[in-house]
Parts: C-alpha cells; structure tokens; sequence
C-alpha cells in the first residue's frame, strides 16, 4: 500500500512537470530545462525502484545510448573538451524526458487530455498576444523585441513562429486524439474548427517574420495535403485562404513585405547581383567556414559545440562574418563538430523518417494492411520539419531547442510500443 502510494506521488510529481512544459518554453530557456531535468530525475527514481526495464529495452535508447556515449568519448578529443562537455554530459535528460512522457501516458489515462490542454492554453494566449504584438508594438505583458519580429509571451526571444511552427504538428496529434475524432461526427463546429486554427496560426506565423517558420509551415501543410487520411481537403481550403491573406497583408504592410519579401530576396543575391549566396551572406559564410572545418577532420569532427571556437581559426574562417555560436544548420554542424560518424546517426533517423513515409504511399490500397493515423502523422511530421536540410535552424544544442524536439517523441515512442509487451 505504501509502496503504491508512493508510486503515485511521484506519477503526479512528473505528471505536473510535463504539462508545465509548453508554458515554460514561453519564458526562454532556463525553465524548460530545469523541469526537464526534475522530469529526468523523477523519471530514474521510478525506474530504478519500480524495474521498468520496458523504457530501456527498446531500439530507441540502444540508439541514443550510443548517440550519448559518442557525443562524449568526441569531447575528450574536442578543440575544447570543456565546452563541449558543458553540452553533452547531462544531454542524456532530453533522452528521459521522452520516456518520461512515454511512460506517463501508459500510467495515466488523462495525460494526453490535459496535456493537450496545456498546449492549447499556451497557442491560445500566444495567438492572442502574437496578434496584439503586432498591431501596437509590445505585447500584453509589456515586453518588446528589438527589430520587427514578434517575441516569446514571457521573454524578448524573437522565437513566436518557431514555437508555432515546430509544436503545432504535436498540437494538431493531440487535438485529433482528444477532439476531433470525438466530436467531428456529431458537429459541424468540430469538423471546421481545424479550418479556423490552421488559418490564424499561419497567417500569425507570417507576421512573426521568421522565414524559417514560415518554410516550415508551407512544408507542414504540403505533408497533410499529401498523406493525410481526413485533413487533405481541409488543409488544402486552409492554406489557399491563408495565402490569399497573407499576400493581402503583403501588400498593405509596408514593414512586413520588408521584412518577408525583399529583404530575403536581397539576401540571396537575387536584386541584380550575379552571385548566388546560401540564404543570405551571414549563412554563406558561416556554410562555407563550416565546411572548412569538417574537411580539416572529417570522421569525428572538432567537439560537440565548437563551432564558436573552430570559426576564429583564420584557415577555416570564410571572412569576417564567419563566427557565430553555431552555424545555424543542423547539418553543418553536425558535420564540423561531430564528423561523418554524427551524421551517420542523422542519417539513420532520416532513413526511418521517409520508410515509413515511402510506406504509407506502397500501402495506399492495401485495405488489409493497417496503415498509419493522421495522429501518428502529425507526430512523424514533428520530426520531418527539423531535418529539412536547406533551412536555418537552432544552436543542435541549444537547450530550448531540444526541449521541442524531444517533447513530441515521447507520444511516438507510446505509439510505436503501445503493442509490446514489457
């Protein structure tokens, strides 16, 4: 009795720090990691009290594991090991985090219910606030962003239309689980209202300026035109309407044409210059400074993190704008602090990514094959968007960052092992 009361105690310990989540990451990036790191701890106590040995026995971890014991034995060699140990020795907490959430949802009935209205509190007062931010300047709490790109609820990050972007296919799995598939046949508001969300968040996602966001939202609603089972006519109507406003914005809003429009084309040399630049001169430089570094040891790289050090060696360093934190692509990171042997480990998740995709399109007419759901969809999408490999994206280590992408795969893993045993 006492050992079950305890069981419970830390359940809803855990329980409470998960559905915490999509809220801190409004606030920057101090308090998503300190919960994830609670989730981690908790998580290990139950663990090892209770000999959950399911979580562990599974190829997911077989693979993070050696992910994990690789990103370290590389930093002992590191260009830095300090700096490259301060990213990777407790990296194993995202790791957690996911069987964390994995675990909670087999445990409690209700997680994904009130998870989901967790998520959907947060995209609720942010779509609001996003709105407000943009007609007056400031959002509602006071806080402003320097340039003309909308910030965090909480925090001057200019970071809005990636929190949309990258969670919303999460959002779109959860409301399919709890929402829609209940309500979508006995009303006609349930069947639309997905209409009435895709349409303000990406059009709010437009307004935010960043144009990695905006790609990701275009290649988001590609992947359910394509694939999906009950959202292709749906989205398709959302994304023409959406188009059709944000071109109308375009043209009323001098400062956002600016920003999305001819400052981009600018950028990519396409205003009368005969030189064809990655993204823009910043990007070109720190590609090229990148490359230069991965070809100096191309196997293991120069340390997880380094980048900031490796760009200030002037045989590597394209020109002066060749330094940054990170490269701000994931492969190119990848590739001049981890090597061809953190590709490999990018690679193999690619190669699950489009199997399953290239699956569902040789099953199309199989109706004796099960195939997989738009929840199950959404949740592979999650995992599509950031290995999209021609866009900028955030620090590979950066903890915020990896808060949203380990967030969702705790639901994937629940998915794929629902049916196993422990």
């Amino acid at each position: 009795m006492t050992l079950q009361l305890n069981r419970d105690i830390f359940d809803n310990i855990l329980f409470i720090q998960i559905c915490l989540i999509p809220l801190a990451l409004l606030t920057g990036p101090f308090l998503p990691d300190l919960l994830i790191s609670l989730t981690a701890i908790v998580f290990v106590i139950i663990a090892l009290i209770y000999r959950l040995k399911k979580y562990f026995y599974n190829k997911f971890f077989l693979i993070f594991l050696l992910f994990f014991l690789y990103i370290n034995l590389n930093s002992f060699f590191s260009t830095d090991y300090f700096l490259s140990f301060g990213s990777t020795i407790f990296y194993f907490r995202f790791c957690f985090l996911a069987l964390a959430v994995w675990y909670i949802i087999e445990t409690n009935k209700k997680f994904i219910e009130l998870f989901f209205y967790s998520l959907l509190l947060c995209f609720t007062i942010s779509i609001i606030d996003g709105y407000y931010q943009y007609f007056n300047d400031i959002n509602i709490f006071g806080i402003t962003s320097p340039g003309n790109r909308l910030n965090l609820l909480f925090n001057d990050k200019r970071a809005l239309g990636i929190f949309f972007s990258r969670l919303f296919p999460l959002f779109l799995a959860l409301f399919i689980a709890v929402i829609y598939y209940k309500k979508s046949g006995k009303s006609k508001y349930f069947t639309l209202l997905p209409l009435f969300v895709f349409i303000i968040t990406d059009v709010l996602i437009y307004l935010t300026g960043e144009r990695t966001a905006i790609s990701l939202m275009f290649i988001t609603a590609f992947i359910l035109i394509i694939f999906s089972n009950n959202f292709k006519f749906l989205r398709l109507i959302s994304i023409i309407i959406s188009t059709l406003l944000i071109i109308l914005i375009t043209i009323l809003s001098p400062q956002v044409k600016e920003r999305n429009i001819t400052k981009t084309i600018e950028q990519v040399g396409g205003t009368g210059s005969t030189e064809i630049r990655y993204l823009s001169n910043e990007h070109h430089s720190l590609a090229i400074t990148s490359i230069n570094a991965f070809m100096e040891n191309p196997i293991f790289g120069h340390g997880a993190n380094t980048y900031r050090v490796t760009c200030l060696n002037k045989d590597f360093a394209f020109d002066h704008r060749s330094c940054s934190t990170h490269p701000h692509n994931t492969y190119l990171q990848i590739a001049s602090e981890l090597g061809i042997i953190g590709l490999l480990f990018l690679f193999y998740i690619i190669f699950i990514i489009l199997k399953k995709l290239l699956s569902k399109i040789l099953l199309f007419k199989k109706k004796d094959v099960k195939q997989f759901s738009d929840y199950q969809l959404c949740l592979i999408c999650s995992y599509i968007l950031p290995l999209v490999p021609i866009l900028p994206s955030l620090d590979f280590f950066n903890n915020w960052h990896n808060a949203i992408i380990y967030l969702p795969l705790g639901f994937l893993l629940q998915d794929i092992y629902k049916d196993k045993k422990s």
